[in-house]
């Protein structure tokens, strides 16, 4: 072997490696470069025509295209992508490409700005859009059309409902599409139930009928534009005739409609016309909260079932707002005015929307909890809600009556004492009868100073001879005990009357929760409540409440139940769980003994 082979052999892997490390670089490195550009399928469109905008980039460039300066002239009605990625002679190539469908909002030479992808951006384009020819639009309207209707009739205020109805009339030639209720500005539209499809015939030709009903709520008051509505679509090329297709067409043309092998349509858009309107502001002089509706009802819990007062118990009240043409989120909190000595704690409204397709239904539900502080006659003040009747465009007021109540004392309040004829009664003994003037006998003469000057030997002996008595009895008592303390105890005390026990209340608890007996509970639990403080026994739901730790929350309801309206709506399930929690472990939820109302009055002083 020559030095020059020995050279050559030592060269060769060193060359191997030049070879194959370029030709990797040939075959799998992605080029360094990109491009991005835009292209339009049409430069010029009649107006309602969709337009379809292209975009590719080509090589490294990564991230989706920023459509957001299209919304100016255009709506974006659908977007689509691909990627392409292929190896010819050594070289690789990248390719992806976004369609994006376009419907123009106007008329004229309008700008498709740049569009940002990734770090790239498209260059500006151009497109004209013009008004559409009286022949094609008579062609367009004979298969399809549309209808909006405004059924406001009189003057229009801020925040009022609007009745506002679309209809899209379609002939059998359509294929697909999409039907778009108007945006508007400083205006809420909010759709009013499901849509209903009906046959009509119009000109001698057969329409089917798609129907939307809307409600239009304006915001603010002035010149109120509803722009078009609009549908975009497909109608089939083929030629059209006025008599009604057969049976058999009918069915070919439901196969053919969403077919694959469908080689497309004609693209159609159609426009409802504009309306426009003048909007009132709140009328001059309308000081409370603004409620425009049809019709306003105020409805009150105690109405049918006036609950039972007394000072320091908490007591619920209920009242109702239902609003007809106004959503539930436009009727305000309610503010009651407080009665003397007494507090009131509101609790947040519920609210709700309903619709018969036709109307807004607003509900507004708000309790509020009174807690009287004293025993006598109370005034609640009445209840008056202003609004505005859009039927007889006048100021009305929805009102309830004052309540004169009479508060009585408090469960734990002692009351005066009852006389002999009340504590007979009571005993179930029978009162005495007789003349209610007859004279009342009196003892024989003598007096108290007779008395001592007669008998003052007796009394002076009992004063010197009653102490030693005492004190030789109670030495006889203690020697008495220590003797017998070695002997069998004696029972000599009366039986202690019966109480209930734990055991035995609560089962009878868990059948009143089960139940949703709320009475039952209260009475059961005021028992149970009773063995854990045989000393000092808590007289209402509301002293039961303050000294738990576990079942505030569900004693407190419990309590509120009793006095509402309707006592069937009370849940026991709540309270047997807490009772549960609070009583399976003794002496763990109690809490020193203060009055209910310490922590809703402000400490005075």
């Amino acid at each position: 072997m020559t030095l020059g082979d020995c050279q050559t052999e030592a060269v060769a892997p060193h060359r191997v490696a030049v070879v194959f490390a370029m030709t990797a670089t040939l075959l799998f490195a992605a080029p360094a470069w990109s491009e991005v550009r835009a292209h339009l399928d049409r430069n010029k469109v009649f107006v309602g025509d969709p337009v379809t905008l292209v975009i590719e980039s080509s090589g490294a460039s990564s991230g989706e295209p920023d459509l957001s300066p299209l919304n100016k002239d255009f709506r974006v009605l659908g977007t689509g992508t691909s990627t392409q990625f292929s190896i010819v002679n050594g070289r690789s190539s990248n390719r992806t490409t976004w369609t994006v469908q376009l419907g123009p909002l106007q008329v004229g030479k309008l700008q498709i700005p740049p569009i940002r992808v990734g770090s790239e951006q498209t260059g500006a384009l151009e497109l004209e859009v013009t008004d559409t020819p009286e022949q094609v639009s008579a062609q367009q309207s004979e298969h399809l059309f549309l209808e909006a209707e405004l059924g406001s009739g009189g003057r229009v205020y801020v925040q009022q409902q609007l009745p506002y109805t679309l209809r899209f009339y379609h002939d059998e030639t359509l294929l697909n599409g999409d039907l778009r209720s108007p945006q508007i500005q400083d205006a809420v539209i909010r759709q009013l139930g499901d849509e209903r499809r009906y046959t009509v015939t119009r000109n001698n030709r057969r329409y089917q009928v798609v129907e939307r009903r809307y409600s239009i709520l304006p915001e603010k008051s002035g010149r109120l534009r509803i722009p078009p509505a609009s549908f975009t679509g497909q109608i089939s090329a083929g030629k059209s005739t006025s008599v009604p297709p057969s049976r058999r067409d009918r069915l070919m043309q439901q196969f053919f409609r969403n077919s694959p092998f469908t080689t497309g349509g004609k693209s159609v858009r159609v426009f409802s016309k504009p309306i426009e309107l003048d909007v009132l502001p709140t009328p001059a002089g309308f000081g409370s909260a603004w409620i425009p509706a049809e019709d306003l009802q105020l409805h009150d819990s105690w109405t049918n079932d006036p609950p039972e007062f007394r000072a320091g118990v908490p007591v619920s009240r209920t009242l109702s707002l239902r609003a007809t043409g106004l959503a539930g989120t436009q009727i305000p909190t309610l503010e009651l005015e407080q009665p003397r000595l007494t507090r009131i704690y509101p609790e947040s409204p519920v609210n709700e929307t309903r619709t018969d397709r036709d109307k807004l239904y607003g509900l507004s539900r708000q309790t509020f909890t009174y807690i009287p502080g004293e025993a006598g006659e109370l005034t609640i003040p009445a209840v008056e809600v202003p609004w505005w009747n859009t039927r007889s465009d006048e100021q009305a007021v929805a009102r309830l009556p004052e309540w004169v109540i009479r508060v009585q004392p408090g469960l734990a309040a002692a009351g005066p004492a009852p006389d002999a004829t009340q504590r007979q009664q009571v005993q179930g003994v029978a009162p005495r009868k007789g003349p209610v003037d007859a004279p009342i006998r009196m003892p024989a003469a003598g007096g108290p100073t007779t008395f001592v000057m007669t008998h003052w030997p007796w009394l002076l002996l009992a004063v010197l001879v009653l102490p030693a008595i005492v004190w030789g009895v109670r030495r006889w008592h203690t020697r008495g005990t220590a003797a017998g303390q070695n002997a069998a105890p004696v029972k000599t005390a009366a039986p202690a009357p019966h109480r209930p026990e734990v055991g035995d209340l609560l089962p009878r608890l868990q059948q009143a929760c089960e139940r949703n007996d709320a009475k039952l509970a209260a009475q059961t639990l005021l028992e149970l409540a009773t063995t854990r403080w045989p000393d000092d026994p808590p007289r209402s739901l509301g002293h039961l409440a303050n000294r738990l730790e576990i079942g505030q929350e569900q004693v407190l309801a419990l309590d509120r139940a009793l006095y509402a309206a309707d006592r069937t709506d009370w849940d026991g399930a709540a309270l047997w769980t807490a009772t549960q929690a609070s009583w399976g472990k003794p002496g763990a939820s109690r809490k020193p003994h203060t009055p209910v109302l310490a922590p809703l009055y402000p400490h005075s002083g």
